[in-house]
């Protein structure tokens, strides 16, 4: 009997279940790996901060999902593998073998690459650890009188959807004069470089209109306990720092010997399979082509699902594999915290309460598709 191994439960695995769902691969066990019960679904975690969602809405019960498809769900994190052996390490001290392993891990903001950022700093991901943090941050902030001030340290669309859905989070709550003072901090001369100018231009108007500082050109080079220190010289003290920068990879896939890029990310071929060993295949942020690399985005982490359900079929059947191309410019629909929306097509932008809820109706179609009742 073949043994096929999904590590993590990224947005691509969510395809491979319900392909396995709907047509069992036969002679064939299927195991799937990941920390937590549920998988958070990133589209909708601007709303789920700023109040707009609950936590079952943009969530998907991926034990259920597993179940449905004859998958063994296993709690647990890899920390390590022998690809020799195929085999895989867990954090709990088990071993698992694979004859063909998919991963599909995310990523986390690259802490490490800034001193005393480690332990100090509020980090996006892992998004269950954050919802945590954000929970007691927030009352924290609600039972206190004195205005705080919050550092959001990135300037792409994560950071900014994020600083505004907390402080729609705590005006909706707690009134429109809600003294909290959210400061976005980047190391780019503008926020959302790699938008358009239609679409940074709304952003900075909305920014502005809700009094979210950004402080542009400032590249944080450490933190010494809740300030920033800045390359150019001086500091800023706030009360709480957010970080929302970048992208860094687990590393126990480079440790293993398997291909990675300089930053740790494995590299795959058109057929999302390893460079290094034909029978991993890797997807989502965890990976990146080579030759077409894209940015790190829940998009394409999508839509790598149905090839990726195809390929691993097709490798533990040993037939020939399905080449996929990534799409060369993903839309973006980039939330403002209330139910109003920015859409972000290359040189394209609109916006509107229409946007959100063009944005919503996709969204929540999404995690229908994939809830098992």
């Amino acid at each position: 009997m073949k043994r096929l191994v999904l590590a993590g439960g990224g947005h691509s695995h969510l395809f491979v279940l319900e392909a396995l769902a709907q047509d069992p691969l036969p002679d064939c066990e299927v195991t799937l790996i990941n920390k937590t019960l549920h998988a958070p679904y990133s589209g909708m975690l601007p709303g789920l901060i700023a109040g707009l969602y609950d936590f079952d809405a943009c969530h998907i019960d991926l034990a259920r999902l597993a179940h449905k498809a004859n998958v063994r769900f296993v709690p647990g994190s890899v920390i390590g593998a022998d690809v020799t052996q195929q085999q895989l390490s867990l954090a709990d001290g088990t071993t698992l073998a694979y004859d063909v392993l998919s991963i599909n891990t995310g990523s986390t903001p690259p802490l490490a690459e800034t001193p005393g950022a480690d332990g100090a700093v509020l980090s996006i991901k892992p998004i269950e650890d954050f919802l945590v943090s954000w929970k007691n941050l927030h009352q924290r902030l609600t039972a206190s009188e004195k205005p705080c001030r919050i550092a959001v340290v990135g300037g792409g669309v994560g950071s900014v959807e994020l600083a505004l859905a907390m402080q729609h989070a705590l005006r909706t709550d707690h009134g429109a004069a809600h003294p909290t003072q959210f400061e976005i901090v980047c190391d780019t001369a503008e926020i959302l470089a790699m938008h358009n100018a239609l679409v940074r231009r709304r952003f900075k108007r909305v920014l502005a209109e809700r009094g979210i500082l950004v402080r542009a050109n400032s590249r944080v080079v450490a933190v010494a306990g809740n300030a920033l220190l800045f390359q150019q010289g001086g500091k800023a003290a706030f009360d709480a720092i957010i970080w929302v920068t970048g992208a860094t990879p687990a590393p126990w896939p480079r440790r293993a010997g398997i291909a990675t890029n300089e930053q740790g990310f494995v590299l795959i071929n058109e057929t999302l399979q390893s460079l290094s060993h034909g029978n991993i295949f890797a997807v989502g942020d965890v990976a990146t082509r080579a030759d077409q690399p894209r940015p790190k985005s829940g998009v394409y982490a999508v839509r790598q699902g149905p090839p990726l359900a195809i390929n691993l079929r097709r490798a533990l059947m040993q037939k020939a594999l399905v080449s996929y191309a990534p799409q060369q410019r993903a839309l973006a629909l980039i939330s403002t915290g209330n139910p109003y929306a920015v859409a972000s097509w290359g040189p394209l932008a609109f916006a509107g309460h229409w946007v959100w809820r063009w944005k919503d109706n996709i969204d929540r179609r999404f995690i229908e598709r994939f809830s098992v009742r």
